[in-house]
């Protein structure tokens, strides 16, 4: 029962080879059906599928890629993080306006390139409305 020349069945779940006894080590290390823990989720996975689940591993730690940001988080909270992140680029919501800027920067943005457009606006309202209550009171 131990002759190192006989076949024997690979005790990985679902490989139909049956290596050589001597080669039977040999043969593990490289069976794609051997199943290893994610370096992320310590979930076990099949050595053919560890590389793709460890790029796409939930619990995977990644950097922000917004430069400037610090933070490091997993991969599946990350949208989470991108959609409050001050450094993520942003479009100005003002109408007419194809600004884009960091999030952090939003109010600057607005003060400076908006907020004299504003305030003209509304002194140009104002003297309307001054105007029409001067001509409403001459009647």
């Amino acid at each position: 029962g131990t002759c190192v020349w006989a076949p024997v069945k690979c005790p990985n779940q679902g490989c139909t080879e049956s290596p050589l006894r001597k080669d039977l080590p040999d043969h593990d290390t490289i069976c794609g059906l051997r199943k290893l823990p994610c370096t992320h989720c310590t979930n076990e996975v099949e050595l053919r599928s560890l590389m793709h689940h460890e790029g796409h591993c939930q619990k995977a730690i990644l950097e922000c890629p917004n430069w400037g940001c610090v933070v490091n988080f997993e991969r599946g909270g990350m949208n989470l993080h991108r959609a409050a992140c001050g450094h993520e680029a942003v479009a100005c919501k003002c109408p007419g306006c194809d600004a884009r800027h960091l999030r952090k920067d939003t109010d600057a943005h607005v003060a400076a390139t908006h907020l004299g457009s504003a305030v003209k606006l509304l002194q140009s309202a104002w003297d309307q409305n001054a105007a029409l209550e001067g001509s409403v009171a001459e009647r």
